[in-house]
């Protein structure tokens, strides 16, 4: 459905006069306010300003000049007085009215537009992958190395100056004097200081630990991982196993690859942990000596005298920069970072290289650990979607020389990868920005291949979930470039990728006939207008402008061309049940505050869960599945519901129920050991005492929906989790998976990271009842979601909890629990069905 809007001259068009009345035909102008103050005085019209959202001012009647529409100039007596008060701002507010309908029919995904035979251009891509530059050349680094990590002593050549020298002493020759040289020592230990802010120069500490190493025998070389900011010093042997560090022989020569703090954001504690290694060393008399990427104006030398300090690369020997120019140097760097979907540690180098003195090594590690670096492995991260645009921005602002080089760095780090990747780089960017033969190939090869996209997509997963990345890190650039053919092609990948989200944000100028009804008949909306703008809903306004008949819940409103998109407004009204409501980055939300005996009002905050359709229960090819979660099959929510965002907790139990029955007492945990008629009993006096509340358990499939958040990973976090993700035991990884750790309890609740759409510990922590009875299989199950009941008297639980292996945390694991259950690691969370 599509509305046009056009201004109505409000003075000659919108208004009658007769026998001294004015009536309105629509709109919240001023005449509004004088039929108000007419007909009710000053409290009427505060009443309709109110309403209008039309501000107060309190003025003098002098200092108004009164200015009467000429057709009614002769009845200005119709206003028999004047109100003591004004809106705000005299800013004309323009009357809507509904000038054209058009009806329209949903548009076939699989219909895909023909495409032009313009020219294809050419991926221009490098065969191989660049190799990288290094931070200073081995040639460069002998010199200084050796001076520094070398100590002088006797070598094998015969002093003869010496000899002669003794002999016309007359001196005994009791032993032959040797030339002196200066000698590296017979052991080395190299520590690598794998911190994750020195992960771009990683590579450089693997190289030169293989240079020194070459220049001792073998066997007389250890190396050393520090890991976790000093926490572990581990020595790593491929011949034995890792082992715990111990001070080296004396004699021995130390060398550290790494900064020993400085660069870190809390260096003054690393440093002291450093300083106190480096006092053992001297102590079992070795040499402890750093090669660092630090630049040299931001060591700590006072700080760390025991250490012998030699700079990776020469130069920045001058005054130690403020924070603020660390802070804009880093920036800088991120702002041309920008461009690119994926960050290499060689690609940050060599684009960091293109500012020459403006930044350093140190300028890398502040890029690798900022806010804005999400991803980070030594693979590759990535920048924060929310960011990118305010980036890109000072991306804009550099010389067209730097964005050419910079688009040249990409080209050359893309070989090698999926032409997707660069593809979508390309068309992030504004075409000025690019280099000539970029545009006249690579670019062109780009927008061929999106344009080609819908007709390839397959039906399920990966592809569909890379283009709902592609979109949330859209650039302006991206969806106004002026090719029609491609417009097509990019909302027919977002309706395909985003038809099970209702709440996505549509692009600029999306063409809604590409999604799919979300009605079976048509249902009314209405169109109001709200000061001046056009709102939608059965209670958004005020000016009714139309009623119009869709199978959507949402309206596409075009002016001078260009669409803005409303949605049916009713369901963010903030519900009589809820004491708060919101919108973030995972959706809507609201809360609840529930008031205990002798205690403050206890927080609980629900999550909007949008209708929509997934696949429930686990592919047959999933590893470590079980049987009874098959077969899969399509579940739909023609409805959305709300349900915690978190398990409930003991303190809101306490508030509600005066007791705790956990075993694991804190407040903030997630409550336990409570059986189902336990549940029960709380549900009822909840609802009772909170009239309106209407609070359940949801379904098993309300349950797993939620959990997967619109994700087909055995996880909502992938593939595999870590401890650092799910409360499991983490003796027992998934598939192989690395051990971790087994807290053996639970953890308070949303403290681990939330999935998708906000909800914490969905996975692990405490198994949570849901309503339905428990079946062996999902042979007969509902196909609308709703609780599946049967006669075994079992209920279900889902989740997983803290005492079980990571293959039982998974989102399509399932369990059974009889009614009178009681166990630590049973814990539940309420939904609650939109009313009708």
């Amino acid at each position: 459905m599509l509305i046009w809007a056009q201004k109505i001259d409000k003075a000659s068009a919108m208004m009658n006069v007769e026998e001294e009345k004015i009536f309105p035909q629509g709109g919240c102008g001023y005449a509004d306010l004088c039929l108000a103050y007419k007909a009710g005085g000053a409290e009427g019209l505060g009443f309709i300003a109110k309403l209008l959202e039309f501000g107060q001012e309190e003025r003098k009647l002098d200092d108004v000049a009164l200015i009467f529409p000429p057709m009614l100039a002769e009845k200005r007596e119709a206003v028999q007085s004047l109100p003591a008060s004004y809106p705000e701002k005299a800013v004309p507010t323009p009357f809507l009215c509904l000038e054209k309908r058009e009806f329209s029919e949903p548009l076939s995904l699989g219909d895909a537009p023909q495409l032009s035979d313009k020219e294809k251009g050419r991926d221009t891509r490098p065969d191989a992958l660049p190799s990288g530059t290094r931070l200073n050349l081995w040639n460069a680094l002998v010199p200084r190395v050796r001076s520094c990590f070398t100590q002088q002593g006797e070598g094998k050549a015969l002093d003869v100056d010496g000899v002669v020298h003794r002999i016309v002493q007359g001196r005994t020759l009791d032993r032959l004097p040797r030339r002196s040289r200066r000698r590296w020592g017979s052991n080395i230990q190299i520590i690598l200081d794998r911190s994750q802010r020195l992960i771009s120069v990683q590579d450089d500490q693997d190289w030169v630990a293989l240079r020194l190493a070459s220049l001792f025998p073998h066997q007389m070389v250890e190396y050393v991982l520090c890991l976790e900011e000093m926490e572990k010093l581990i020595i790593a042997d491929s011949h034995r196993p890792w082992r715990k560090y111990r001070i080296p022989d004396p004699g021995t020569l130390v060398v550290v690859l790494g900064d020993l703090g400085c660069l870190a954001a809390n260096a003054h504690e690393l440093v002291v942990r450093w300083e106190g290694l480096g006092k053992d060393l001297l102590h079992g008399g070795c040499r402890p000596m750093v090669l660092t990427s630090c630049p040299v104006s931001r060591w700590l030398p006072e700080q760390l005298p025991s250490w012998t300090m030699l700079p990776w690369v020469g130069g920045g020997e001058g005054v130690r920069p403020s924070a603020e120019e660390l802070e804009a140097r880093a920036d800088r760097l991120l702002a041309l970072l920008s461009p690119a979907i994926r960050i290499e540690p060689g690609l940050l180098r060599e684009i960091r290289l293109l500012l020459g003195e403006n930044a350093d090594a140190g300028t890398e590690a502040d890029v690798w650990m900022h806010p804005v670096m999400l991803g980070r492995s030594r693979v590759a991260g990535c920048l924060d979607p929310g960011e990118l645009n305010r980036l890109r921005e000072g991306f804009a602002r550099e010389s067209r020389d730097i964005q050419e080089k910079v688009v040249e760095c990409l080209r050359r780090w893309r070989a090698g990868l999926d032409s997707k990747v660069w593809f979508e780089e390309l068309l992030q960017m504004p075409e000025e920005q690019l280099p000539r033969s970029i545009r006249e190939n690579d670019l062109l090869a780009a927008r061929q291949h999106f344009k080609e996209l819908p007709a390839q997509v397959a039906e399920a997963g990966e592809r569909q979930e890379w283009y709902q990345r592609v979109h949330r890190r859209a650039s302006v650039a991206y969806h106004c470039h002026g090719d029609r053919e491609l417009k097509q092609a990019q909302d027919r990948m977002f309706a395909i990728s985003f038809r099970d989200e209702k709440d996505s944000l549509f692009p600029q100028d999306f063409d809604l006939r590409l999604l799919p009804p979300l009605h079976d008949q048509p249902v009314p909306i209405a169109i109001y207008q709200k000061s001046d703008r056009i709102v939608a809903g059965s209670k958004a306004g005020v000016s009714l402008l139309a009623v119009i008949h869709s199978r959507q819940d949402r309206v596409q409103i075009v002016e001078n061309g260009s669409s803005s998109f409303l949605a049916k407004s009713d369901e963010t009204t903030q519900p009589k049940w809820a004491d708060a409501m919101g919108r973030d980055v995972y959706g809507l939300w609201a809360e609840i505050a529930i008031s205990g005996k002798n205690a403050r009002p206890v927080t609980q905050r629900l999550r909007w869960i949008p209708p929509g359709r997934f696949m429930m229960g686990s592919p047959e090819n999933e590893p470590e599945r079980f049987p009874d979660e098959g077969p899969r099959h399509e579940v739909t929510f023609k409805d959305g519901y709300w349900l915690f965002d978190t398990a409930c907790t003991q303190e809101l139990w306490q508030a509600v129920m005066d007791d705790n029955p956990s075993r694991f007492k804190f407040s903030n945990h997630p409550v336990d050991q409570v059986y189902f008629e336990d549940v029960q009993k709380f549900l009822e006096k909840i609802n009772k005492d909170n009239p309106g509340l209407e609070l359940i358990l949801p379904s098993e499939a309300q349950w797993e929906y939620a959990c997967r958040a619109g994700t087909v990973t055995p996880f909502s976090f992938g593939e595999n989790i870590t401890p650092e993700q799910v409360n499991y035991d983490g003796n027992h990884p998934y598939r192989g998976g690395v051990k971790g750790e087994y807290r053996n309890k639970t953890v308070p609740v949303a403290s681990l990271p939330a999935n998708p759409w906000g909800l914490y510990e969905m996975h692990g922590n405490v198994w949570e009842w849901c309503a339905d009875m428990w079946h062996d299989s999902y042979e007969g199950a509902p196909a609308d979601g709703s609780v599946w009941d049967g006669p075994t008297g079992q209920r279900v639980l889902r989740g997983g909890s803290w005492y079980d292996h990571a293959r039982v945390v998974r989102a399509a694991c399932r369990d059974l629990g009889s009614r009178a259950n009681r166990y630590d690691n049973l814990g539940f969370r309420c939904a609650r069905v939109q009313s009708s």
